[in-house]
């Protein structure tokens, strides 16, 4: 107690004190965690969306430059296109970058790891004389999604010239193109994306001279 009668805080009091003050700035603290992981959050939502919208667009801009490229010196003359449950190879007709023109191979396809599925892509500009996609197999894929639950492709179209078209989960016509190509991609632990579903605009006629319109099949390929 002091001698003017004002009396000051005891031991107890502040100790009461410092406990309450302590308990705010904790409080504080927490909110402007959970405050700055909401942002987090947020942040990484918005890349992820932005890069799901990217991938997307390069899918159907791939897509819908399909060419009906015929392997030179082959003497069934076979499309250069491929597809299956997991990958997709075929010729685009896309310049990787501004200003570069000219067909390129292009292959998409699903690969594992331990984060998970991804989807990779590779491209390369086909060589004289090429006769298949082997040479794909030496370019290093670009990664293009990952932390995947799955992906897969899927075909629209007929076995036959006058079957019914369905969808099926290979292609492997090597005279003819699917009517569309879908791509599913399925998320890790989040709701599930809008199929990708890209009409072909172009017909395998396109890449042949001597296209027989009744068999659908190619006796002569143009001059490349």
């Amino acid at each position: 107690m002091s001698s003017g009668g004002e009396r000051g805080f005891t031991l107890l009091e502040l100790m009461i004190g410092l406990a309450l003050l302590g308990l705010i700035m904790t409080l504080i603290f927490a909110g402007l965690q959970l405050v700055i992981r909401g942002w987090d959050e947020a942040e990484a939502t918005g890349e992820r969306s932005n890069r799901i919208r990217l991938v997307r667009a390069l899918l159907t801009r791939e897509l819908e430059a399909v060419y009906p490229y015929r392997w030179k010196n082959s003497a069934d003359m076979n499309l250069a296109f491929m597809g299956g449950g997991d990958s997709l190879r075929f010729v685009s007709s896309t310049p990787p970058r501004a200003g570069q023109g000219g067909l390129n191979l292009v292959e998409f396809a699903v690969a594992g790891s331990a984060q998970g599925v991804r989807l990779l892509m590779r491209r390369q500009i086909p060589q004289r004389e090429q006769r298949d996609f082997d040479r794909l197999e030496e370019v290093e894929g670009m990664v293009l999604l990952e932390g995947l639950d799955g992906a897969a492709f899927e075909y629209y179209g007929s076995d036959t010239p006058a079957g019914r078209p369905s969808w099926r989960d290979r292609w492997e016509d090597l005279q003819r193109l699917p009517q569309l190509v879908r791509v599913s991609l399925r998320p890790k632990g989040r709701p599930a994306w809008p199929d990708v579903v890209v009409a072909l605009h172009v017909n395998e006629a396109a890449g042949c001279r001597g296209w027989d319109a009744v068999n659908e099949r190619c006796h002569q390929r143009a001059a490349q």
